[in-house]
């Protein structure tokens, strides 16, 4: 049994301070450290498994030992045998005493140190600790507050950290871009390539390397009980050079496996080379099949490497998929700069090309330009965006933790200026005062940062599990190392920086009492704590009108009429393999055989089929002509969605039909071609006559040649490329006129009980007992997913001003409560000649309130000018909303009175005898 397998488990505390004392061996020198660095840290292991310990002898002990890190480093430097004559293990000095220990408490006054900075420093500490100890109210308070504004601040830093600041990890990721497409009529749109295009910049370009285009798609792998679908990409080049990877044995597909009739070749990752071939030394050259057919596998791809994400083989790609050209964009395209080339270089360069190929191709290229962007920002999409609005609002919520901190201190102070004053007279100087007192927020700063940590892994938990889908690298963050530093770091810097000024305050105003002048007056501080309460509802105000915008905007999602209905729907993909399905007229059978046998289930309410159903991510688009308006030049041809639908569809899903027909059972190929149209379409096409009867081209076909079609109807608008957009033009084709060889099915259920996937399964099989069900959910959750980015905005957004509210309504409350205590002889006094209770209270309050009012009024006015960054998270919202900023605004002085009525109570119960008494 190891050495290891025996220590006993440790608490999360005992964790976390092992990672600080390894963070803190970074101090010291190089070659010490690798030297001693491991003796050190084995024996602060050991010495701390040695014996249960509590929080507070725990974290004595972690102080002890950062002591004994940051002494040692200090000395190394100043001299390299400080102590342990270049030769003797520190740990060694440690036990004779030359060095002082984490084990035991240490008799500084022997060290040959003394009377140095360190000790001095280490004796302020120690004052501060017996200081501190005194107040634990105080303590608790002052911690608990750094605390939530230094684990919000971690967990959303840890989001940002992985997701955004640490490199892709490839080599050199900084030259790694995506090439994509962008048409003169959506600019605003980055879509895929062809890749006859995408071959042609490969081929032209100087300042990109190895451009290789590919697009997802899924195989079958046989397995015993239920086919097994594999996430795959078909990959037209060699992407492992790309990424500047070597496969873990073989060689990668390469750009002549794509070529014209090139045999079937197929890259097995890692995971799947090791689950399903056993990790067998000789699979190169070995026959794998997926989707009924052989492919050759090439090599293995390195641990570790999927892309695109959940990739998990890659096979060659036809030359030409589906024989349609240059019009065919399925791909996207990955490149690497070349040597000493910009972006902006590449970019230049893009344009020009697809400036030559418009003019050789102007059919299919006319109006069409190429368009570079980093690779580690085509991933990210809109999450930097919001992920960095995120973090600065959690940086508001620091700042009012930290003001809070300040202002508590000066109340604390105010209370200590007798003890300070005694030090003064003893010969205490104005900088050893200030130095006490920072000691004292030194350890407050270290209590509240190890605390805030400890809550930031517990948020983090919370942030990943509302965190939307899609978003990458999300699973990498961790309150790792990093994080640690920098949570720690920001506590003690914002306990520093807020805790200056009271400190000089209160030296300021010992020294002046001790030399006979009385005491500083306490009215400047009263006003700095009035002004930092003035900022706090500030804040708190901007990030409530935030949450309030955000929620404006979800209630408005969930509330938003899609078009169809989504409850109790079931949707699912089936692909027939080319294999088997090789001719139109067998997919057609293969859908209405599904069709049927779904139809018979009794738990089944309807069905319908089709292809590119609502936020499924899966659309086609194409051009199409109307034959009684005059032929566009060549590329000029509008364009539309296009979905490829079964009988039973709209019924399904409930989207209805406006005028005209849907499909039916006869629309089948021979008989007279139809399409029918959405509104959008109607409303951009055919607005001024009825569409009903034209006839139009569409520029896309499957298994037969696509002939004029007649629209017989027209449909409701549906929501389904993105929540928040408007419905898009689309056109509506009958499956068994298209022979479309995928199709999604969308099934009804009678509700009130389990989702019947295991009959569903079962009636596929009896179809085809190796065809999967790819992709299955509800169409609930899908509808939830593209949900998903403004939920968690706002949940968060929620959180961060819930929190800011709190923290500032316990600032609220302490500067009330201090100013009713230093003015309780006034109001006795009041109340002795006559005052009315009521008007006590009523005078507090609306002085209590006097900065809320200004801190909302200022807090208002900068949203204004602050919600223009929510702008791109905002939907159907103006960011000047009335309603939100008068909601808002009423939840603040409601949360404001709350906190004011308790001190404005006690300020009406004041006795005057028993005041004016003590006075």
């Amino acid at each position: 049994m190891s050495a290891a397998s025996t220590r006993p488990r440790r608490t999360l505390l005992a964790r976390t301070v092992l990672r600080w004392l390894a963070a803190l061996t970074a101090l010291l020198p190089k070659a010490f450290r690798r030297r001693f660095g491991d003796d050190l840290l084995l024996a602060f292991e050991d010495w701390l498994d040695a014996e249960e310990r509590g929080a507070a002898a725990l974290f004595s002990w972690a102080v002890r030992a950062s002591w004994v890190l940051v002494r040692t480093a200090v000395a190394e430097r100043l001299d390299p045998t400080a102590w342990t004559g270049g030769q003797q293990s520190p740990v060694e000095a440690m036990a004779r005493g030359e060095l002082p220990s984490p084990r035991k408490r240490y008799d500084y006054g022997t060290n040959r140190m003394k009377g140095s900075i360190m000790d001095r420093l280490m004796q302020d500490l120690r004052f501060a600790t017996r200081a501190l100890a005194r107040r634990p109210a105080y303590v608790l308070v002052a911690v608990l507050t750094l605390a939530l504004g230094v684990g919000a601040n971690a967990a959303i830093f840890s989001l940002v950290d992985a997701v955004i600041l640490r490199p892709l990890p490839y080599p050199d990721p900084e030259e790694l871009v995506v090439v994509e497409r962008i048409e003169a009529d959506r600019p605003n749109e980055r879509n895929a390539m062809s890749l006859l295009d995408t071959a042609d910049v490969a081929d032209l370009s100087k300042t990109l390397d190895h451009l290789v285009g590919y697009f997802d798609t899924s195989v079958t792998l046989a397995a015993e009980g239920a086919p097994e679908v594999l996430q795959t990409a078909a990959v037209a080049g060699s992407l492992l050079e790309v990424f500047e990877l070597a496969p873990q044995m073989g060689r990668d597909l390469t750009r002549e496996d794509s070529g014209p009739n090139a045999p079937l070749r197929a890259l097995l990752g890692h995971g799947l080379w090791q689950s399903r071939f056993g990790g067998r030394g000789d699979i190169v050259g070995q026959v794998a099949v997926f989707d009924d057919e052989s492919y050759e596998i090439v090599g293995v791809a390195p641990e570790g490497f999927s892309f695109p994400a959940e990739t998990v083989l890659w096979i060659n790609s036809d030359s030409d998929p589906d024989g349609c050209g240059r019009g065919c964009h399925l791909f996207d395209a990955i490149g690497r700069l070349a040597p000493g080339a910009l972006l902006g270089d590449a970019e230049a360069e893009l344009a020009r090309i697809a400036g030559g190929l418009a003019e050789l191709h102007p059919e299919s290229n006319r109006n069409k330009t190429f368009v570079a962007a980093p690779l580690a920002d085509h991933l990210l999409g809109e999450a930097r965006g919001g992920l960095l609005i995120l973090l600065g609002a959690v940086a508001l919520v620091l700042l009012i933790a930290a003001a809070n901190l300040a202002g508590l201190q000066l109340a604390h102070g105010a209370s200590r200026r007798g003890e300070m004053g005694v030090r003064a007279a003893l010969g205490a100087s104005r900088w050893r005062i200030v130095r006490l007192v920072l000691a004292e927020t030194t350890l407050l700063g270290l209590v509240g940062g190890l605390a805030g940590l400890g809550l930031a892994a517990a948020a983090l938990r919370f942030v990943v599990a509302v965190a939307p889908a899609g978003v990458p690298r999300l699973g990498d963050a961790a309150v790792d190392a990093r994080v640690f530093a920098f949570g720690l770091a920001l506590a003690l810097l914002a306990a520093l920086l807020f805790g200056l000024y009271p400190a000089w305050r209160l030296a300021a105003s010992s020294a002046g009492a001790n030399r006979a002048r009385g005491p500083v007056s306490d009215s400047a501080d009263v006003r700095l704590r009035g002004a930092l309460l003035v900022g706090e509802i500030a804040l708190s105000m901007a990030l409530l009108v935030g949450a309030g915008l955000l929620l404006k905007t979800y209630v408005g999602l969930l509330t938003l009429d899609l078009g169809f209905d989504r409850e109790d729907v079931l949707c699912f993909f089936v692909a027939a393999p080319e294999s088997r399905y090789d001719e139109p007229e067998k997919v057609v059978a293969l859908t209405e055989q599904i069709h049927q046998e779904l139809g018979s289930l009794p738990e089944i309410e309807s069905v319908g089929g089709i292809l590119g159903r609502p936020f499924s991510g899966n659309t086609l688009g194409t051009s199409f002509h109307l034959l009684d308006e005059p032929r566009p030049a060549e590329g000029d041809e509008p364009s539309t969605r296009i979905r490829i639908v079964m009988p039973g569809y709209f019924e399904t899903l409930g989207i209805p039909l406006v005028v005209g027909r849907l499909p039916e059972l006869t629309d089948r190929h021979g008989g007279q071609p139809v399409a029918l149209v959405n509104q959008a379409w109607v409303r951009r096409h055919s607005a001024d006559r009825s569409p009903i009867g034209r006839q139009l081209e569409l520029g896309v076909s499957f298994g037969w040649d696509e002939p004029p079609r007649t629209i017989v109807g027209v449909v409701g608008d549906v929501l389904g490329e993105s929540i928040t957009g408007a419905p898009e033009v689309e056109v509506y084709a009958p499956q068994a006129q298209m022979g479309s060889p995928w199709m999604g099915m969308v099934v009804r259920t009678r509700g009130g009980g389990a989702e019947p996937w295991t009959a569903i399964e079962a009636a596929v099989r009896r179809v085809d007992p190796l065809l999967p069900l790819h992709s299955r959910e509800t169409l609930a959750a899908s509808v939830d997913r593209a949900q998903g980015p403004s939920r968690f905005y706002f949940v968060l957004l929620a959180c961060f001003a819930a929190l800011a509210v709190v923290l500032a309504a316990v600032g609220l409350y302490g500067i009330v409560s201090y100013v009713v205590a230093r003015r309780s002889r006034e109001l006795a006094v009041r109340l002795a000649l006559g005052a009315d209770r009521r008007g006590i209270v009523a005078l507090v309050l609306a002085q209590g309130m006097r900065p809320v009012a200004l801190g909302a009024a200022i807090g208002l006015l900068a949203s204004v000018g602050a919600t223009r960054f929510l702008a791109s998270l905002l939907h159907r919202v103006e960011a000047f909303d009335p309603a939100t900023y008068a909601a808002v605004t009423g939840v603040l002085g409601l949360v404001a009175f709350a906190a004011l009525l308790a001190p404005a109570r006690r300020a009406g119960r004041v006795a005057p005898a028993l005041v004016l008494k003590e006075e």
